[in-house]
């Protein structure tokens, strides 16, 4: 369900190999991404970025290293990272609730809280059925522990997702988007 490649430059060969799990199993990856190349013909960034996208997975985090050339404070040259992907959960086909509740657990480990219940909000504005589907029930200690790891605003979000014993509701509000500085 999740992947992490860390492999030298290969990674774009190991991804191309794995067209299959990525359209039907895969959910969230981190990949080791270089800016410059440091391995001879490697695949850079914009090449496994390009690959990725149209499978549904959009770029969520990115660490950065750079190679500063002198002992002079500098920002020094920006070579490689790791790129975090999770999958689009518009894009999803429709299935079983746990492969969405299991992106939003993903989502949630990684720090992405706001997109853990947009994952949810999504489940429930499709209809999904939390009461009778037996694999949430097993799910929920789960979700209520990842949760409980929650940032404030994200645990009373939560909070108004368990109105009942086995399901998560949200009352209609409009959508507020915020800009950060990294």
């Amino acid at each position: 369900v999740f992947l992490e490649l860390d492999t030298q430059g290969s990674e774009l060969d190991i991804l191309q190999g794995s067209d299959h799990l990525l359209t039907t199993s895969i959910l969230g990856l981190q990949v080791e991404v270089e800016f410059f190349p440091l391995y001879k013909n490697q695949p850079l960034f914009s090449d496994v970025d390009h690959y990725l996208r149209p499978k549904g997975f959009d770029l969520f985090d990115l660490s950065r290293y750079r190679l500063r050339r002198s002992y002079i404070k500098t920002r020094g040259q920006l070579l490689w990272g790791h790129a975090i992907y999770l999958k689009d959960v518009h894009q999803m086909k429709k299935g079983r609730l746990a492969k969405f509740l299991t992106l939003a657990a993903i989502a949630s480990y990684f720090g992405f809280e706001d997109y853990a219940l947009e994952v949810l909000i999504f489940l429930m504005e499709n209809g999904a059925d939390f009461e009778s589907d037996e694999t949430t029930k097993r799910l929920r200690p789960i979700v209520d522990s990842f949760s409980d790891s929650f940032s404030q605003p994200s645990q009373r979000g939560i909070q108004r997702l368990r109105k009942k014993k086995h399901c998560w509701r949200v009352s209609p509000r409009e959508d507020h988007v915020y800009f950060i500085k990294d």
